[in-house]
């Protein structure tokens, strides 16, 4: 069995802007084939029909829809992956094809009595996995699951019958930003004191600016992350210390310049909605530039310290939605 689908996909538009475990539009396809298998024997009927995934999925990622919970796999094509739904014709439930197999004889509209023919309903939906750059891919013909019938002991009934989805070609034309300033920085903080600080939980008088600037693609809004290197799930305000750090008791906190509250830290993803992103702005034509300020600063954490040095890192991503 293959399942139809475009033979061309195109993507335009922002290179963030189809959210990562969504259907990409409507892309996919569906067959059916009520007699996948029959079997020639009047002694015994099929009494169970599976589906056994070919890939292995993504970890981590996952497509919701009507209800249902499906493994997403690769494609190939970097940023597109799929996922394939699969039933019974005669039920209108559909079951996601996921590890190590999914049953669809017996199932929800399938009756009691086991058949000699069966047949399936499958469809996939390609879902994007990442973000999706400029240019051609092609993704050949691929084989996704394999079908079986057997007898309630295991016996099989009928040779397997493969599931493919037809060879596509991807045609991307993305837009979003450059990094033309400010890529990789070592920003050095000025020694501080005791006095520098009203207090435990206050900054120091001491701080350094920096800045980072972006050239844009037309109509691309711009929004970013900033992840502690040290510590990626950090999703505090306090750069995590590197392990060659001897001051105790002490942080870095970075700002947006002119902002007083500090910044939180999220995952390091492009992906829409990630945690503690922060909208930078909207490119209104090609060549626009952001320039983008930050300060950063000691902060004294408790009421007990020591002295010695402090360095922490983070880094930013952008994601263009």
């Amino acid at each position: 069995m293959t399942i139809p689908n475009q033979n061309s996909l195109n993507i335009s538009g922002p290179a963030d802007a189809n959210r990562v475990g969504v259907q990409i539009g409507n892309w996919g396809g569906l067959v059916t084939d009520r007699q996948a298998f029959a079997i020639d024997s009047c002694s015994e009927t099929i009494s169970f029909s599976y589906a056994v995934p070919e890939g292995v999925p993504i970890g981590g990622l996952t497509h919701i829809s009507e209800g249902v919970s499906y493994p997403v796999f690769r494609t190939g094509v970097p940023g597109v992956g799929y996922v394939i739904g699969i039933r019974d014709p005669n039920s209108s439930q559909w079951k996601s094809v996921a590890p190590p197999q999914t049953q669809i004889f017996p199932g929800p509209g399938t009756g009691s009595v086991a058949p000699t023919t069966l047949g399936f309903t499958a469809q996939v939906k390609f879902i994007a996995t990442d973000r999706i750059k400029s240019g051609v891919y092609s993704a050949p013909l691929q084989k996704v699951a394999t079908l079986r019938v057997t007898t309630r002991t295991g016996k099989p009934m009928a040779s397997d019958v493969p599931l493919y989805i037809k060879a596509f070609t991807v045609t991307a034309a993305t837009q979003g930003c450059s990094l033309t300033q400010g890529a990789i920085q070592n920003i050095n903080l000025p020694p501080a004191t005791l006095h520098s600080f009203a207090g435990p939980q206050s900054n120091s008088v001491q701080s350094v600016p920096f800045s980072m600037s972006l050239t844009c693609d037309a109509d691309v809004s711009v929004y970013a992350t900033m992840t502690d290197a040290t510590t990626p799930s950090n999703t505090g305000n306090v750069l995590s210390r590197s392990p060659d750090s001897t001051a105790l008791g002490f942080g870095i906190q970075l700002f947006k310049n002119g902002e007083s509250s500090p910044i939180k830290f999220g995952p390091d993803s492009s992906s829409i909605g990630t945690l503690n992103q922060w909208y930078v702005g909207k490119s209104a034509s090609t060549g626009t530039v952001f320039r983008i300020p930050f300060v950063a600063k000691y902060i004294k954490q408790g009421a007990e310290a020591t002295a010695g040095t402090l360095r922490a890192s983070s880094t930013i991503t952008f994601s263009y939605q």
